[in-house]
């Protein structure tokens, strides 16, 4: 399996990522916070449902900035929107959910994604 990445260039997609796998792209929302001592720093990860919210898959950032490591949690569509809370009409995803549904560095979601956009 082939796979690229293209980096999206402002309001041209509407998405950070775009992933290309056998010709059919994927779309990425990508959500990074860091943190200096603990995880637990990262209180959430805004997401605008309404314009994001149909992202094939969404990618959780975690960056230990003592080392600049990152860590990542790849959530499908499904699994994002049901970690997702409205909060004082902000959309967050919370760590404590995110982390419980995806295991860290797995990019699996990706590979099995379904292909709801082909390339013309």
């Amino acid at each position: 399996m082939r796979i690229a990445v293209y980096v999206s260039l402002k309001r041209v997609s509407g998405y950070d990522l775009l992933a290309v796998l056998n010709g059919l792209a994927h779309s990425i929302e990508v959500k990074t916070r860091q943190f200096l001592e603990r995880r637990s720093g990262i209180p959430r990860w805004p997401i605008d449902m309404p314009t994001k919210g149909d992202a094939d898959v969404f990618l959780f950032v975690e960056l230990d900035l003592r080392t600049l490591s990152p860590t990542f949690y790849l959530l499908t569509n499904e699994q994002a929107r049901a970690t997702h809370r409205l909060s004082k009409r902000l959309g967050n995803c919370y760590p404590s959910h995110v982390c419980k549904t995806a295991a860290a560095d797995d990019f699996l979601p990706l590979l099995d994604a379904g292909a709801p956009h082909a390339l013309s």
